[in-house]
């Protein structure tokens, strides 16, 4: 797939509609810009892992509750561990 779009005077640039719905860029999403290093015309961007899509990611034996885990951090934040 090729686009093109045009760079505003503030920098900006509009995604594609097709390109965002392929690459599950929503309003605010944040997405991250990297220049390849080997070839300066070349910019690449991917969009920002969003911590829910981390579920399941890793397995673990000990199963937790969401009560649980809101207690611990809650014990963290107030003992200043946070």
């Amino acid at each position: 797939m090729q686009y093109s779009t045009t760079v505003t005077q503030k920098g900006q640039v509009t995604i594609p509609v097709r390109l965002r719905k392929k690459l599950g860029i929503t309003r605010g999403k944040r997405i991250h810009f990297y220049a390849r290093e080997e070839n300066n015309q070349e910019l690449i961007l991917r969009p920002e892992k969003d911590f829910r899509e981390l579920r399941g990611a890793f397995k673990s034996e000990k199963r937790y509750s969401k009560n649980a885990a809101r207690k611990a951090i809650i014990k963290d934040v107030i003992s200043g561990e946070v």
